[in-house]
C-alpha cells in the first residue's frame, strides 16, 4: 500500500517535466545583447507560462517579469535590454494562474557591459568625485583620488 502511494507521488512529480536548459551555471549574460532562455517540455505541462528573472543572492532579492503567457511548447525565448549586474541570477518558469515555480535555471551571471554616458573611465571618475564632493572625510577623499588615478592609469 505505501509502495503504491510513493509510486503515485513519483509519477505525479514527473508529470510536470519543464526543464530549463539555458542559461546554466557557466553562462554570463550581458545587458546589451540578446540572451536566449531554452527549455524542454512535455505535453502534460501547462500550455502557457510566465518567465521571471530573479536574484535571491542579493538583499533585498530582485524579481523582474521578462514575459507573460509564453507558449510552453515554443522551447525558447529571447530577451534583450536586461538591467542588472552580478552573480546569482536565475530564470524561473512560472505558472500563469499562481506563483508556482514550474522550473528554475541554474544560477548564472549578468554582466553590465553598457557604458554610462561619457564612457567607462570618466563615468567612474564622476561617481567617485560626486562621493568626495558630499560631506566625506579627508581619508575618503584621499581614497577616492587613489581610485581615480588607478582607473586612469
Amino acid at each position: 500500500m505505501q509502495y503504491s502511494i510513493l509510486l503515485s507521488a513519483l509519477y505525479a512529480s514527473m508529470a510536470l517535466a519543464l526543464n530549463v536548459t539555458s542559461p546554466d551555471n557557466t553562462t554570463t549574460w550581458n545587458d546589451s545583447g540578446s540572451n536566449t532562455i531554452k527549455w524542454t517540455s512535455v505535453s502534460t505541462d501547462p500550455s502557457t507560462m510566465n518567465i521571471v528573472l530573479v536574484n535571491n543572492v542579493v538583499n533585498p532579492s530582485t524579481q523582474t517579469t521578462i514575459a507573460s503567457n509564453v507558449q510552453t511548447s515554443s522551447g525558447s525565448y529571447t530577451v534583450s535590454s536586461l538591467i542588472g549586474n552580478g552573480a546569482g541570477y536565475q530564470v524561473n518558469l512560472m505558472a500563469t494562474t499562481n506563483s508556482q515555480i514550474l522550473a528554475q535555471s541554474d544560477q548564472f551571471t549578468l554582466s553590465n557591459t553598457s557604458p554610462a554616458s561619457g564612457g567607462g573611465s570618466s563615468s567612474s571618475a564622476s561617481i567617485f568625485s560626486s562621493t568626495s564632493s558630499s560631506a566625506a572625510s579627508s581619508s575618503s577623499t584621499s581614497l577616492t583620488s587613489s581610485k581615480i588615478e588607478f582607473l586612469q592609469a
